[in-house]
């Protein structure tokens, strides 16, 4: 099945790369309001170590500093 779809690709690579573009140019606003909501999340979930410098999410902060520091 892999196969078939591989070729579909190959065959219809200009007009797939074509819609993406009609599409990114009609939905440029929602796709930035897509963007920055995305980007806010990110910013919530994610936390620096202090200590070992490694980004990382906060469900797995705790648990890491428990291990390692």
């Amino acid at each position: 099945m892999t196969e078939y779809f591989a070729n579909y690709y190959l065959q219809n690579k200009e007009k797939i790369k074509a819609s993406a573009l009609v599409y990114k140019a009609n939905n440029k606003e929602k796709i930035k309001e897509q963007n920055k909501k995305y980007r806010k999340n990110y910013n919530k979930l994610n936390v620096i170590c202090s200590k070992c410098k490694r980004l990382m999410l906060k469900s797995s902060y705790k648990r890491h500093c428990d291990r390692k520091h």
